[in-house]
């Protein structure tokens, strides 16, 4: 990235999907946009996971699957959280980009690809 951002270009990272209760606190978004603006990232998009299907081979049977095997504590929480959407409540998306925007302000670093007047 620091190679890219020598030769002019615009660079950032993309943090997209955060995983519901695995990768979104704000903990985790300190470090991750911390290592991003350390690394010569001027901006980072944070975005949450959306979920579709219900086939034996879509992304949400099968993210199912990963949380029975890995986390299965967690597969109420996210049945609270997507209820029968694709997307999670907006109470939370709304809760993550406000904790996103937060941390980017800590790190001076953007939260968009294109930089806002204030």
């Amino acid at each position: 990235m620091r190679a890219c951002k020598q030769q002019g270009f615009v660079t950032g990272a993309n943090f997209i999907p955060v995983l519901p209760f695995i990768s979104d606190s704000e903990a985790e978004l300190d470090t991750m946009i911390g290592t991003a603006k350390e690394s010569g990232a001027e901006f980072v998009l944070v975005g949450g996971l959306t979920l579709f299907g219900n086939g034996p081979n879509d992304c949400k049977t099968r993210y199912y699957q990963f949380l029975a095997d890995h986390y299965p504590a967690l597969i109420p929480k996210y049945r609270r959280l997507y209820r029968s959407f694709h997307y999670p409540a907006k109470a939370y998306t709304d809760k993550l980009a406000a904790t996103a925007a937060q941390v980017c302000r800590k790190h001076g670093i953007r939260n968009s690809i294109i930089a806002r007047n204030p």
